[in-house]
């Protein structure tokens, strides 16, 4: 414990510096490539969009097209209103 009789308490501030022994990791994968994994994780991810928003298209197109009517009058079918007047 270290005392500090100017005033009178336990503490003083102080700094110690040791020697901590470091294993050398070599180089990592960012030091090596760079920003090479975000770009490819920003890739994939615009991919996915790409690839999800034209399956939502085709679903879309596909509901449309259920429902769109008909323009083109089938050959077999008549007009009544036609044959009245």
């Amino acid at each position: 414990m270290l005392r500090d009789d100017a005033n009178n308490s336990d503490f003083i501030a102080a700094t110690r510096f040791y020697n901590v022994p470091v294993k050398d990791w070599g180089t990592t994968f960012y030091t090596r490539h760079g920003d090479i994994f975000a770009r490819l994780n920003a890739l994939i991810a615009l991919s996915a969009v790409v690839w999800l928003s034209h399956g939502w298209l085709q679903i879309k197109k596909a509901r449309l097209k259920a429902v769109e009517p008909n323009t083109k009058a089938s050959p077999n079918v008549t007009n009544k209103r036609s044959k009245k007047s």
